[in-house]
């Protein structure tokens, strides 16, 4: 029997999805929050040190090395891809139970058997075409 969505996909492609997608937040409303304290300690005559620098500079690394993980990871399209694939064998399964002869449902295995095959080969290449490049 297959599996509601929330167990269907895989929880390490959406598990990187959120990491990534909050990791991104996270250095952006940081590096914002920095600017704001430079620019206040600035304009109450503070001055500001070297470290909100750098650290404001680690936070741009930081970010920018999450999107590249994220573009080559590309965890969304491996989510809507076991997404599709899950339709389409849940479809199948059903049309299985309902099958009466047996040629019917070894045509439905043939097609399970292709659905299969087009789902390994959109996994490999689309993890063939993942680049890392920061």
């Amino acid at each position: 029997m297959l599996r509601d969505d929330a167990q269907v996909l895989p929880s390490a492609a959406a598990a990187r999805f959120k990491i990534l997608s909050r990791l991104a937040m996270s250095s952006i409303a940081g590096m914002f929050g920095l600017h704001l304290w430079i620019a206040f300690s600035l304009i109450v005559g503070h001055e500001v040190g070297h470290f909100l620098e750098v650290l404001i500079v680690w936070l741009a690394i930081t970010m920018m090395a999450g999107r590249a993980f994220e573009e080559g990871l590309q965890p969304g399209r491996e989510i809507e891809r076991y997404s599709h694939y899950r339709a389409n064998l849940k479809r199948l399964l059903r049309l299985l139970d309902q099958a009466d002869s047996a040629p019917e449902k070894q045509r439905l295995m043939s097609e399970a058997e292709r659905i299969v095959y087009q789902e390994l080969r959109g996994f490999l290449l689309l993890h063939e075409d993942s680049k890392f490049v920061l």
